[in-house]
């Protein structure tokens, strides 16, 4: 997800926390999520097939954890 669609997304989860999402906000949160979850499934698909190729990849542990 790019900043722009992240900062879109945190203010449709808020407005819905609210009860102030519009039905067109709706569509655009469901459509967010969806392609959120189209991205995560994509990497856990590709990290099964390196893992299954041999690759070794690193643990939760073993990250560098982000400076921003």
């Amino acid at each position: 997800m790019n900043s722009d669609t992240l900062a879109l997304y945190d203010v449709l989860r808020e407005r819905k926390a609210d009860g102030t999402l519009t039905p067109e906000g709706q569509e655009w949160l469901t459509r967010i999520s969806q392609d959120a979850d189209a991205v995560t499934l994509r990497k856990a698909h590709a990290y099964v097939l390196l893992k299954s190729r041999g690759h070794h990849l690193p643990t939760l542990a073993e990250l560098p954890v982000p400076t921003s």
